[in-house]
């Protein structure tokens, strides 16, 4: 037992070699009248001429030291020495030095005041694969005394019995890379597996986890790239749309409808519906060229060329218009439609321009084609026109499934009406139109 009275004094120990060396002590410190035991301090030993401080008292604090621990790790013996250093104290003070002693190699001790009792390690030699056993003959439920090598061992296997249920532990059973805690059953066939519940761990087949996985599973699986082979049917629930673009991958995914249909999208968020032509979400996009103008009565675009381009010309003081015809393919899915206009400006170069875009349903004994009946227009506005002449810009509308578009439904032939509003834009000139492109939004 070692005496610690001034605020300040110190435990310290230096060893013969570095690293492997650890010493704790133990004691009761006393303040104010509180007595706690406990471990008191513990330090690595830096090695050779280093004195490492194990412990320091605080203040008003007396503290009683009653054993040190030095444990060696090394495969090496390892001696060390105590020192007890008074507060400004030098441990070369000859009445400072506690004592010195040698371990063994991979051993500790346990010193008191000169008295050392040393603890080898369980086998004796420490190797990876050394076990822990029970010795047979043993009380039920205790751990027995060692054999004659320090081990305690079984040779039968022990059989541990707690209210019926049992655990047993067999000769078989170690801590090593080459050994494993079995729980085994009579059928493994059905029991590859096994699942902590509550009444303990259950035997489950491999079909009974793929099922325990899929009625769990709350996030994506992540396959690191690996390729599924050999499967059946694929089943994939309708959704509005794709999910967010992700850089080098697309996606395959089934879009909520009646009936719902399959598209793929890429990674810049470029949806295309499978198995309909390829194109857009209803096959390919409907393309309309000038040569394709079913011009008004009156106010109507002019057919003309540029550089051999057909171009139709809308003037810059009237609101003039081009008139379109086509069927809403059999694959539009309800997504609404986006109009895409191709144009560029015959002699302006500044200032804006308006477009307007109309639908008309013609359908199945829809409507009487001796009047029109366009639905309301959308438009795009303000758009500055290319700094350029006869550079080709492009704007697009969107129109939203139904009323908006005239409710004109799949496989419905329809009309489409163009028109420049030149009474509310300011760009000089003629616009030319290049083309008029309709696909699902």
């Amino acid at each position: 037992m070692l005496i610690l009275d001034t605020a300040g004094d110190t435990i310290q120990a230096e060893a013969s070699a570095a690293s492997s060396i650890t010493v704790s002590c133990y004691g009761i410190e006393t303040t104010s009248g509180t007595d706690n035991y406990k471990r008191l301090g513990v330090a690595q030993l830096t090695g050779s001429g280093t004195q490492d401080t194990i412990y320091t008292v605080p203040a008003s604090t007396v503290t009683i030291c009653s054993v040190i621990v030095i444990a060696n790790t090394s495969g090496s013996s390892r001696t060390v020495k105590l020192w007890d250093v008074e507060n400004a104290g030098s441990p070369a003070d000859a009445n400072a030095i506690l004592g010195t002693v040698t371990i063994a190699a991979n051993s500790s001790i346990i010193w008191n005041k000169g008295n050392i009792t040393e603890i080898p390690n369980a086998a004796g030699g420490g190797g990876a694969d050394e076990k822990v056993g029970i010795d047979s003959g043993a009380t039920a439920g205790y751990l027995g005394a060692a054999s004659g090598d320090g081990v305690l061992r079984t040779g039968v296997g022990l059989s541990y019995a707690d209210g019926g249920n049992f655990i047993t532990l067999t000769a078989d059973v170690g801590i090593a890379n080459d050994k494993i805690m079995q729980v085994d059953d009579a059928d493994a066939a059905d029991n590859d597996y096994a699942k902590f519940t509550a009444s303990g761990l259950e035997g489950r087949s491999a079909a009974e986890v793929l099922s325990d996985l899929s009625a769990s599973a709350t996030s994506a699986f992540n396959f690191n790239g690996q390729d599924l082979i050999n499967g059946g049917v694929l089943f994939l629930t309708e959704q509005a749309n794709a999910e967010a673009d992700v850089p080098g991958k697309g996606q395959l995914w089934v879009k909520t409808g009646a009936p719902n249909t399959l598209y793929f999208t890429d990674e810049d968020g470029t949806d295309t519906q499978l198995g309909v032509g390829g194109g857009t979400g209803f096959g390919r996009p409907l393309v309309f060229t000038p040569q394709k103008n079913e011009p008004p009565s009156a106010n109507f675009a002019t057919l003309d060329t540029r550089n051999l381009h057909p171009v139709l010309d809308f003037d810059a003081t009237t609101n003039e218009s081009a008139v379109f015809s086509s069927v809403l393919p059999a694959g539009y899915a309800g997504g609404g439609l986006t109009v895409y206009i191709h144009y560029a400006m015959t002699s302006a170069v500044a200032n804006t321009i308006d477009w307007d875009v109309s639908f008309e349903r013609i359908g199945d004994q829809v409507l009487d084609i001796d009047g029109d009946s366009f639905a309301a227009v959308n438009s795009v506005d303000n758009t500055t026109v290319p700094g350029t002449t006869g550079l080709v810009d492009v704007v697009s509308i969107a129109f939203t499934d139904g009323a908006d578009m005239d409710s004109i439904a799949a496989g419905e032939s329809f009309r489409i009406k163009i028109t420049r509003d030149a009474a509310s834009d300011d760009a000089a000139g003629d616009a030319e139109l290049l083309r008029l492109v309709v696909k699902e939004t």
